[in-house]
């Protein structure tokens, strides 16, 4: 089995835009997200997080993507956060 982590692309946006519309990923993913345009100027957007594929045997299985969080992120107020760290999901 060989797993990958592949930097999300323009080309994966329609799959990421399909998987997005699955009932069971609206019940714990509901962005709004609901057209093509809209995931991909949320998920191609340029900032700190990192957006990947999941690949098993060359065949995207997921999503994942990490992102730094400080001080300032609105997860800190969430943690005693004494460092920078990241976030993943």
């Amino acid at each position: 089995m060989i797993i990958e982590f592949r930097t999300l692309t323009r080309q994966d946006c329609p799959l990421l835009h399909q998987w997005l519309q699955l009932n069971h990923v609206r019940k714990f993913w509901e962005d709004g997200d609901r057209e093509l345009k809209q995931v991909m100027n949320h998920y191609l957007k340029i900032d700190q997080t990192r957006r990947y594929l999941l690949y098993i045997d060359n065949v995207a299985v997921g999503y994942i993507q990490i992102y730094p969080i400080n001080s300032t992120h609105q997860y800190a107020r969430l943690t005693n956060l004494v460092q920078e760290c990241c976030g993943i999901d």
